[in-house]
């Protein structure tokens, strides 16, 4: 790549082994010519012929993408393609920039930290490392695994990375700039197969393996809590997503055409709550398994699935949560009235029903939307966008990333590589990512006063609870109103000059723009007419020392330089040799 001064593949033109066999004539190179952008000829003793596959400018990439981040704050997407971070624009659905060679090997993971503004990658060899998401710098290197890294998770002061090969989960030390320890590893050889992980953002993690099995560990102590073996109800098949709820004290696991919720502290430890059977597109023809989930978001009332064979699903399943919620509630409330013994001991279990396999527990709930050919192949990852109005995002194995509305399945766009620079391209898709402007510049806003000191005296709670009953789009154009307002009134109290005991008479006045006197406090100059400083003159006969409208005659061109021009009669020969080749060829020079 003459852009970047590297090489980006290399190839032999012969099989030596055949020539040294004489199955082969030695091909003895001596010439190369392109054809065309994708076929290459080399000429010797025979003519040997080289094709590679056109680019498909539809797709995001022409190389698979194991993994895709979305940051919220920049409104970027970021999807890695081999050992390079690719960064989009999440509103235009333009490429941004490149981050090459963050990593020695091929991406397979990559995670946000909890601000956002590192990106944690792990490859195919082990290797972790902590960049920028800015400018992809290097910021630190995490302890390796053996072989490749699936799955990568932020906690709180902790970094917990998977390798499912060498079926380890390794807790890292985040507190640190430059180092990382570290703290705990978890061997999950009793589990089976491992191929997620999920956490409650404290130290509990649940693991799911292919054989159908659930397990908890603790990341503090690195030992087993919990499993789903003497449960009522359990996965017969394998388990290839996992998640923790936060507003509920409950986990949700998928297999192939069902998913199962499993109830954590402060209802029942790590047991059976509720299963849901889901009609999945295309089970009829075969055998159809889930391949990526995700939570909605904030209220996580809605479950978004994806399916092997390309297809997207909305679940509602408010009743699941809201019957946890009022568990909880009873649980808590009983606590506090005086039963905390038999709260904490397990035994006011006793007389609330127990979830078994019967049709109360066991339903099935119809989708709200479905979307059969979502993509070509399978569904990779699914994620939803936090953030207001929301939109659901879907990475497939056929290398597309495509955005939804996550209220009816309708497409709003597909990441387009284009062709290469140069050429000319036209979007196939459009892209129409939804984006608030009041509430964008209110989230924003928000953001600020919370990390400012300065806006302390502001009441948060008043600027994000709405009561007068207006909508969520009238109240944040108000609110921003007063808050550019409020920015202002600070910054002209800031450029008034305080008190001091040399002169304390200029205490409250403003600063002046341009510089002040003791005469004239603040005088204005941007109005005086402007004044130029004369040359002097070297010599009588160069008068052109200045160009263009200060020459005398303003004849002459603009000087690039302050260099004297030559005598004419010193480029009288040059211009006359330079006007033979023309008269020759009978170009006439006006």
């Amino acid at each position: 790549d003459v852009r970047r001064l590297c090489c980006i593949q290399n190839f032999p033109a012969t099989d030596r082994r055949a020539e040294e066999a004489g199955e082969l004539e030695r091909l003895e190179p001596r010439a190369l010519c392109p054809l065309n952008r994708d076929r290459v000829v080399i000429s010797g003793r025979r003519i040997v012929v080289f094709d590679r596959d056109a680019n498909d400018p539809k797709v995001t990439s022409d190389w698979p993408i194991n993994d895709l981040a979305f940051n919220h704050w920049t409104m970027e997407i970021v999807t890695p393609i081999k050992n390079d971070l690719y960064v989009w624009d999440a509103l235009t659905g333009q490429r941004l920039q490149i981050h090459d060679n963050v990593i020695e090997s091929n991406i397979t993971a990559i995670k946000f930290g909890l601000k956002e503004r590192r990106l944690f990658v792990g490859s195919e060899d082990g290797e972790i490392n902590c960049i920028n998401a800015a400018c992809g710098a290097k910021l630190k290197v995490l302890t390796p695994h053996t072989y490749e890294v699936t799955q990568i998770e932020c906690m709180s002061g902790k970094v917990l990375t998977l390798s499912a090969p060498e079926k380890v989960i390794n807790v890292h030390d985040d507190t640190g700039e430059k180092k990382a320890l570290l703290l705990k590893r978890i061997d999950l050889s009793d589990v089976g197969v491992i191929l997620r992980f999920a956490h409650d953002d404290r130290e509990m993690l649940a693991v799911t393996s292919e054989e159908g099995d659930v397990g908890w560990y603790s990341a503090d102590f690195a030992k087993p809590i919990a499993d789903t073996s003497q449960c009522s109800v359990n996965h017969s098949q394998a388990v290839y997503c996992c998640e923790y709820f936060r507003n509920v004290p409950l986990i949700i696991t998928t297999d192939n055409c069902s998913a199962i919720f499993w109830s954590v502290p402060p209802l029942r430890a790590y047991d059976f709550f509720n299963k849901i059977m889901l009609d999945l597109p295309g089970a009829e023809d075969g055998a159809v398994s889930i391949s990526s989930m995700c939570l909605s978001w904030p209220d996580e009332c809605t479950l978004f699935v994806g399916t092997d064979r390309g297809a997207i699903l909305c679940v509602d399943i408010t009743t699941v949560v809201q019957s946890a919620g009022r568990q909880r509630e009873e649980i808590l409330r009983r606590k506090e009235s005086g039963e905390r013994a038999e709260v904490i001991s397990g035994r006011i279990f006793e007389s609330l029903p127990k979830p078994v396999n019967s049709n109360e527990y066991v339903f099935f709930l119809e989708s709200i939307w479905t979307v059969e050919k979502a993509h070509g192949l399978s569904v990779e990852s699914i994620l939803f966008c936090k953030r207001q109005p929301s939109v659901l995002m879907t990475l497939g194995a056929d290398n597309c990333l495509r955005i939804w509305d996550h209220a009816s399945g309708s497409p709003l766009g597909s990441l387009e590589q284009g062709l290469p620079e140069g050429l000319i391209y036209e979007r196939s898709t459009a892209w129409s990512f939804p984006l608030d402007p009041h509430l964008q510049i209110q989230s924003d806003i928000n953001a600020l006063m919370e990390s400012s000191a300065k806006f302390e005296d502001l009441d948060l709670e008043r600027l994000r609870s709405p009561e007068d009953g207006h909508s969520v789009q009238h109240l944040a154009q108000r609110q921003t109103e007063e808050c550019i307002a409020k920015l202002k009134k600070d910054r002209r109290r800031s450029i008034q000059m305080a008190r001091s005991n040399s002169s304390p008479a200029l205490a409250g006045q403003e600063l002046p723009k341009f510089g002040f006197s003791n005469a004239n406090l603040g005088q204005e100059f941007s109005a005086a007419a402007p004044r130029y400083l004369q040359g002097k003159l070297r010599d009588k006969k160069t008068q052109d020392w200045y160009a263009g409208s200060l020459a005398p005659g303003y004849s002459l061109p603009q000087l690039q330089s302050g260099m004297s021009r030559p005598p004419a009669s010193e480029t009288k020969k040059v211009l006359e040799a330079a006007r033979a080749p023309s008269v020759s060829l009978g170009i006439r020079n006006s």
